[in-house]
């Protein structure tokens, strides 16, 4: 008997975070060795750090944060895919982690309703920002990226199968803090953006 159950999981806010690098990240959605993503899609992993903070509105509408070791921790009660690094030497170190997916398009290649809100922050210039582009989110395979704050649902269909499934994580806005080469930087060309305030703070 396969016991199926769906269980809805509350999108979150998730502040101060590591953007892990090389294979890791996949703004661009290219092959790198690993499976070309669909047009229009892309991917990066998140690294859970001590500074790392979390809020979620619970069943009540009250607004609650984790910070730490109860970030992942909550992330995993409630289902989602967090994955932990075990390390390969004795330099290395275990850490919690996991992968987050974007579209600006969908499987037939349109523009969805409702893009994800990416932008790139100046650590350098006054917490300057550029709103990110299908073409430009690309630049942040190889930035330079502090931290990041990000918000984030699960897969709308996702179902627990005995209770052992994982929920994948999707982007809903993203600030990617990034320190920036001041001559690249003074030339970089800028999307246009028609987005006055923020989509969350």
């Amino acid at each position: 008997m396969n016991n199926t159950t769906t269980k809805y999981i509350k999108p979150v806010e998730i502040y101060n975070v590591d953007i892990l690098r090389g294979r890791y990240r996949n703004f661009s959605g290219a092959d790198k060795g690993y499976g070309r993503l669909d047009p229009g899609k892309g991917s990066f992993n998140i690294r859970f750090t001590e500074k790392t903070t979390l809020r979620v509105t619970d069943d009540d509408n009250r607004k609650v944060e984790f910070s730490g070791d109860d970030v992942p921790k909550y992330l995993a009660d409630e289902g989602w895919n967090v994955r932990i690094h075990t390390p390969r030497d004795d330099e290395d170190e275990a850490f919690y982690f996991m992968s987050v997916k974007f579209a600006f398009r969908n499987r037939e290649g349109n523009p969805v309703s409702k893009a994800p809100a990416m932008y790139r922050v100046s650590a350098d210039r006054n917490n300057e920002m550029v709103r990110l582009s299908e073409r430009s989110v690309a630049n942040l395979d190889e930035a330079d990226i502090l931290s990041a704050d990000v918000k984030l649902s699960a897969n709308t269909n996702f179902q627990m199968f005995d209770q052992t499934g994982k929920a994948s994580a999707y982007l809903r806005d993203g600030y990617f803090i990034c320190e920036e080469d001041y001559f690249n930087s003074r030339y970089a060309y800028k999307e246009p953006d028609d987005t006055e305030e923020m989509p969350f703070e």
